[in-house]
């Protein structure tokens, strides 16, 4: 990898696997990763984890940062990537349906912040030309249900989006204003086509 930057260009660090399909929430979305302690800094994302015969095994991708733990790396496996990576090299991109939203599990930690025990997710943030924002989503509507599926925190709502492709309509249920039910259309996006 090239952590730091170029004056540590083409750097290896050396450790060892601590755990496979250890389930971790990044941005929202629940994914299996491998655990690692081999060294991973910013700069190493994305570079590759061999095995001692050579071998990728998986891609370096996070880390656990907390003055309480250290050494402590995150890896999707190889089996996960090559999916990717061939719909990559066929069609140039990869399609990441995208919604648009950023939002809270509504858990009994939040009802007893903010005193409401709807189960689904309150939507935090809608992000500027997203598909939320063109579909008419607001801050403090709670997503109850897509497509009928009830959603009951923020891992359940990445799944049934990532169920779909761009381009495809999804029927939110939502409460707005703690009472009124209604049910909004959104057109999902590739998130891939911003960068």
């Amino acid at each position: 990898g090239h952590p730091t930057g170029e004056e540590l260009s083409f750097t290896a660090t050396f450790g060892m696997v601590g755990a496979v399909n250890r389930a971790i929430v990044i941005d929202g979305v629940r994914n299996r990763f491998i655990q690692i302690d081999a060294a991973i800094n910013p700069g190493n994302s994305g570079g590759a984890l061999v095995n001692t015969a050579g071998e990728v095994i998986g891609i370096n991708t996070a880390k656990l940062s907390s003055s309480a733990v250290e050494g402590i790396g995150y890896a999707i496996p190889i089996s996960s990537a090559k999916t990717i990576i061939e719909t990559l090299m066929t069609n140039g991109t990869v399609d990441k349906p995208y919604l648009g939203i950023q939002g809270y599990t509504i858990d009994e930690n939040f009802e007893k912040i903010y005193g409401i025990n709807i189960p689904g997710v309150f939507i935090s943030k809608v992000e500027a030309n997203s598909a939320a924002e063109q579909a008419g989503l607001q801050v403090s509507d709670i997503v109850t249900a897509i497509d009928g599926t009830a959603v009951v925190n923020i891992e359940t709502l990445s799944q049934q989006i990532s169920k779909h492709k761009s381009g495809d309509n999804i029927n939110l249920t939502i409460i707005r204003n703690g009472r009124q039910e209604m049910t909004i259309t959104a057109t999902l996006q590739n998130q891939n086509e911003q960068f």
